[in-house]
């Protein structure tokens, strides 16, 4: 599999990923059938390429209505001197979305792919909201694919290994997440839902190494997350829970790792 060449692995047992290889390459397999991009791909620095994508999804988001969004997504329409913007929360931390640029709650701009997600999810805004709340995990997802061992390895093995032995920490860095019990009857050591976006919660299962068995991670999403994100920025997604359980210190606040 292509990621693996982007791992390295940590003392504590983190497995730590160059989320820009990634990214670069998830852009490289989103457009490899258009032969011009390839090119660009290929020739440019990533940082460059990565601007261009993120300027070119603002200016997608000025065609949007922000009212109509907020009603079907979520969030908070906000108005300003230069027009409206939205703001909506992902895994805890509240960004302000606009064409003129998104933001976070100090006013910098967020790494690139919480941009992606956030463009990436107003701009598929459904015109009809679906209704498949069951529940799936990442390889069952119709569009997963090739991303299936990238999201194994990377995100749920990642928090099975970094949390293996740390069952009670795991418990409150998902509830300074804002986390709460699912509903579902499971039988697992921690049971957590979590708000990945307004419209896209996500439960964590976590069993911990117990003789010969392995610690083990599971992330579900419902089935229709496929509606509101394709399977690339689903990942990323789930990598961002990843990230911010592994750097996230008790006293700091969610969504900065």
């Amino acid at each position: 599999m292509f990621f693996r060449g982007d791992l390295g692995v940590l003392s504590d047992g983190w497995i730590i990923l160059d989320l820009v290889e990634v990214l670069y390459k998830l852009i490289y397999i989103h457009y490899r059938h258009i032969k011009s991009m390839k090119k660009e791909i290929l020739l440019e620095p990533k940082s460059q390429i990565f601007e261009k994508h993120y300027h070119d999804y603002l200016q997608q988001l000025d065609a949007l209505d922000f009212d109509v969004i907020a009603l079907k997504l979520g969030g908070q329409v906000n108005k300003n001197s230069r027009g409206k913007s939205l703001g909506m929360s992902l895994l805890g931390q509240p960004y302000d979305i606009s064409s003129h640029g998104i933001t976070d709650s100090s006013g910098k701009k967020p790494r690139y792919e919480i941009c992606i997600i956030l463009c990436r999810h107003l701009l598929m805004c459904p015109e009809i909201l679906p209704h498949d709340r069951q529940w799936a995990s990442f390889k069952d997802l119709k569009e997963a694919g090739p991303l299936t061992v990238y999201f194994k390895d990377n995100v749920e093995q990642v928090i099975a290994k970094g949390f293996a032995g740390k069952t009670e920490e795991l418990k409150s860095c998902m509830a300074a997440l804002n986390g709460y019990p699912p509903r579902l009857d499971v039988n697992y050591d921690l049971a957590v839902q979590v708000d990945g976006l307004p419209k896209i919660p996500m439960v964590l299962l976590f069993n911990d190494a117990e003789e010969s068995f392995p610690p083990e991670c599971t992330l579900l999403f419902e089935r229709q997350v496929e509606t509101y994100l394709d399977a690339e920025c689903i990942a990323m997604l789930g990598y961002r829970l990843a990230s911010q359980l592994k750097h996230y210190p008790l006293d700091q606040p969610p969504g900065m790792g």
